[in-house]
């Protein structure tokens, strides 16, 4: 939840609901005043949306037209809590309207309209636009927790939904498409299977780390 690696500029998580949003301002800002033409990027829920920070942050964005990109995944639950039952604004897309920040809302669980949207905006990000807001419908299938008995939801909607996982959906179109065959997706799954097999066996026959590492993944030096 907490890892960072700033070389590859993936600045990282906090415990805090939409905590990485203003960091991710910071992070546009920061591409304008080098003038280059990285553009930042952050994922976040609806429930995020309540917030202050995020319309801090939109408000800023759109005030100094940074090359951000917001990608709220609006599964309609704010860890246990519908939408409905905290906000009369069905649509995040709805909430940036009055900062005029050029949105979109699309099915987030199709691959391609997600893919269509967001390229457009990166391309138009790093030509000097932004910020952009992209809303992706999309449902919740696990609970917000392991364990999380998800007596709140439907059974009937999680069947729907099943239906629905963007990755089959991808693969279906892929295959329809020609783009690969059932025996070539059999065999990067079984690959995939592997290499997360592999990586989980070597974490287990490593060295329990040292009580040393305490000190140096909290402190910096210097």
């Amino acid at each position: 939840m907490h890892l960072v690696d700033v070389e590859h500029g993936f600045m990282g998580a906090t415990g805090v609901v939409g905590g990485t949003i203003p960091i991710a301002l910071g992070s546009a800002l920061a591409a304008r005043l080098r003038g280059d033409d990285a553009v930042a990027v952050v994922f976040f829920g609806d429930g995020a949306v309540q917030a202050g920070h995020f319309n801090e942050t939109v408000n800023l964005a759109t005030l100094w037209k940074l090359p951000l990109i917001m990608v709220c995944e609006n599964n309609g639950f704010a860890e246990f809590t519908p939408r409905s039952a905290h906000t009369n604004v069905e649509r995040v897309s709805d909430v940036v309207a009055p900062y005029e920040v050029e949105r979109a809302t699309v099915d987030g669980n199709d691959a391609l309209a997600v893919w269509e949207v967001f390229g457009r905006y990166v391309a138009a990000a790093r030509a000097g636009g932004g910020p952009f807001l992209l809303e992706c419908l999309t449902y919740r299938l696990g609970g917000h927790y392991e364990g999380d008995a998800a007596k709140y939801r439907e059974a009937i909607a999680d069947a729907e939904w099943q239906a629905k996982d963007p990755i089959l959906r991808l693969q279906r179109h892929g295959v329809a498409q020609g783009w690969f065959s059932q025996e070539a997706l059999a065999t990067i799954e079984a690959e995939a299977a592997a290499a997360v097999d592999q990586a989980v066996q070597y974490a287990r026959d490593s060295d329990f780390p040292g009580l040393g590492l305490i000190a140096e993944m909290v402190y910096a030096d210097g």
